[in-house]
């Protein structure tokens, strides 16, 4: 593999390139995660206003064609008035070119013998002119 000359405990080139891969990778995602759990906590807070200001652009204007308020309609709709107070991400991935992380989970309501439970997907994208990540698509599974 070309490594035989090197000495043992030395780390090369591609090594640490990779170990940087590696970290800037866990980065990415821990960072996408947390506008993730930011969106649905605000929308569990009913601050409609600010999971707004975390969703991306193609997916409010795919929105748009619902009326000026459908976003909002259908974050409290869909979100707010069913009095989800956690999320537990079950499952959280990367895609390799690190631009898009996939959520999967539980939606949390309701407490003792009334609580309940619904699945969830979220996906969280790089916006690629300010490279903030956004809430690109949200799928509850009734």
């Amino acid at each position: 593999d070309g490594r035989a000359d090197e000495p043992a405990g030395n780390v090369t080139g591609d090594e640490k390139s990779d170990d940087k891969s590696a970290a800037r990778k866990v980065a990415e995602l821990k960072w996408a995660k947390g506008v993730a759990q930011d969106f649905l906590e605000a929308t569990f807070d009913w601050r409609i206003e600010q999971a707004e200001a975390l969703i991306d652009a193609s997916l409010k204007k795919s929105f748009q064609k619902g009326g000026e308020n459908s976003l909002r309609e259908w974050l409290n709709n869909t979100l707010c008035i069913r009095m989800y107070h956690d999320a537990v991400i079950e499952s959280e991935e990367l895609a390799p070119d690190q631009d898009e992380a996939s959520f999967k989970g539980k939606l949390k309501a309701g407490e003792g013998a009334q609580a309940r439970s619904i699945a969830f997907s979220l996906r969280v994208a790089k916006d690629a002119e300010t490279g903030k990540w956004r809430v690109s698509f949200v799928h509850i599974k009734d």
